[in-house]
């Protein structure tokens, strides 16, 4: 009785073992995709930062508050999700007026699309816009408050694969 229990015993220790040796591929291969990940969002942010930064009288002056980058999720019925190229980065930035001064931060969205091309990233800049204080510009004002409620969020499209 005692040898069919030290077997079962073994048999569990061995199942948990090569159990926990594919939980260890699994998380290896999730590390690396998170990883791969952060260096892709990593590369947007910073080329969206450098795109609205060119947009200000002395681009090198930019400093930036708050800066987030949302991207849209493409969720599929078979649970897999897929995050769509590109992003929307949205904050604060600041940066000096033509005779040197900070003129204080201001709300600012920065959009664009990548791809990748046979390993190359290719960048597309869609839209850039800084919030503009001016009381006179009501109206841009009201269209820039509506693009950031729409725009500066984080997204999720569910796509049903069985329509084609």
């Amino acid at each position: 009785m005692s040898q069919k229990l030290a077997l079962a015993y073994a048999a569990v220790l061995t199942a948990s073992a090569l159990l926990l040796g594919c939980n260890n591929e699994q998380n290896a291969s999730s590390k690396k995709e998170q990883a791969a990940d952060a260096e892709m969002k990593a590369q947007v942010t910073s080329f969206l930062k450098e795109q609205i930064s060119s947009t200000l009288k002395d681009p090198s002056s930019a400093q930036f508050k708050d800066a987030h980058l949302y991207q849209t999720t493409l969720r599929f019925k078979s649970g897999k999700e897929l995050t769509a190229g590109g992003g929307v980065l949205c904050g604060e930035i600041n940066g000096k007026n033509s005779f040197g001064a900070y003129i204080g931060f201001r709300s600012f969205i920065s959009k664009a699309s990548f791809s990748n091309l046979d390993g190359k990233l290719i960048k597309d800049t869609i839209y850039t816009e800084i919030f503009d204080s001016d009381p006179q510009r009501e109206l841009a004002q009201q269209g820039f408050k509506k693009n950031y409620a729409e725009m500066c969020r984080d997204k999720i499209v569910n796509i049903d694969e069985s329509k084609k």
